[in-house]
């Protein structure tokens, strides 16, 4: 199945989904195939590498993430960027295909081999909108090309630096590359944790 088919299939069983583990499951699938299938363009010749996502959903009676915006711009927007100033501020890719809120904030990318922090890529972003309003506004995942893709492992870890809310400790943050990039990762869930877990 193409790429952004399955994707929209996994959404489309997110949205039937009842049950919290599930969801929970269908979240981290969401954010394994942003981090191993997806690309995000943002201009000529400027290409984005997903490295660490954090989903953010917001279904009202069916999965209620009290850390989620609840922002218009992420609502029925699939494939599009949610640039915010919210908290730290960055960038979301939006995955929402109906009256709903669903994105995956990209907390580090690399951006044509330069590793970025959620920070750097905000900061990119006020200069490439300067120059390109409509960024926001257009499709910008793509699939990834077969010789940029890799097959290190994804891990799932709780979202960084939250306050306390249902979902405070779900897995809903997925990366990849760990131990070779700085991230600063949730206390408690560090490189040497998350490697053991894989053991």
């Amino acid at each position: 199945m193409e790429p952004i088919l399955e994707l929209k299939e996994t959404v489309r069983r997110l949205e039937a989904a009842r049950d919290t583990e599930s969801q929970i499951e269908l979240l981290q699938s969401l954010n394994d195939q942003l981090l191993t299938r997806f690309c995000v363009r943002l201009g000529e010749g400027i290409l984005l590498l997903p490295l660490w996502v954090e989903a953010y959903y917001y279904h009202p009676g069916s999965f209620e993430d009290s850390s989620a915006h609840l922002s218009p711009r992420q609502k029925d927007r699939f494939g599009r960027l949610y640039i915010h100033s919210k908290g730290y501020g960055g960038a979301d890719i939006c995955l929402s295909m109906g009256e709903y809120y669903l994105s995956c904030l990209l907390k580090y990318s690399l951006i044509n081999g330069e590793f970025l922090s959620q920070l750097g890529l905000r900061d990119l972003l006020k200069e490439l909108c300067a120059k390109d309003p409509e960024l926001g506004g257009r499709m910008v995942l793509s699939p990834l090309p077969d010789e940029l893709r890799d097959h290190r492992p994804v891990f799932h870890s709780p979202r960084r630096g939250l306050g306390e809310g249902k979902f405070r400790w779900a897995r809903l943050a997925s990366l990849k590359g760990v131990g070779e990039y700085p991230f600063r990762y949730e206390q408690g869930f560090g490189k040497t944790r998350l490697l053991n877990e894989r053991q």
